[in-house]
């Protein structure tokens, strides 16, 4: 796996091909916004599974759980966790060119994905890790769109560990809103 240049999607579904992959890109169904009924269907497409609630569901042999964020500053802005399946209920993520993470900006553990905020957005992040020094500028990245917080949990889904598989239908939609 490269994971210098995976994405956060590619990195959450386990998928290696195409590492700079989008919600929608293999089903057909690339997202038009980042409202949460589009990316949802989107990652329908893609052939995830939508969880409804707040509560990490069972999962079967041959499944993981990734689940999504959006940002209430910026609108254009998503971000894919994955559960890390070791039994400690952790999640891991990748931003831009770091090494994937089961640390949040702040350095702490992500053990609850529906309790954001978790992440500042790309290498910002890893500017201000590098120059410590830098981090009483964090507020100001933050003000200036330069770091994105990740604050809303949009939901979970359920992941084929042989991701992708393709739903076929390029009209398709879930029809499934996560709450």
């Amino acid at each position: 796996m490269t994971m210098g240049t995976q994405n956060c999607y590619a990195y959450a579904c386990g998928y290696t091909k195409d590492l700079k992959l989008q919600p929608g890109e293999l089903g057909g169904r690339l997202y038009k916004s980042t409202d949460r009924a589009e990316l949802t269907d989107a990652a329908c497409a893609d052939g995830l599974d939508p969880v409804l609630g707040h509560t990490p569901p069972m999962l079967k042999a041959g499944e993981h759980l990734v689940a999504l964020m959006t940002s209430s500053s910026d609108t254009d802005a998503y971000h894919w966790l994955r559960r890390i399946e070791d039994g400690s209920g952790d999640w891991s993520h990748k931003l831009g060119a770091l090494s994937p993470t089961k640390l949040d900006s702040w350095e702490k553990p992500i053990n609850d994905a529906t309790n954001p905020p978790h992440t500042v957005d790309l290498d910002y992040d890893a500017m201000f890790k590098r120059n410590p020094s830098m981090l009483r500028h964090l507020d100001t990245a933050r003000i200036q769109g330069w770091a994105t917080n990740y604050d809303i949990f949009v939901g979970y889904f359920k992941c084929p560990d042989d991701f992708p598989k393709i739903r076929g239908n390029a009209k398709l939609s879930c029809n499934c809103m996560i709450v």
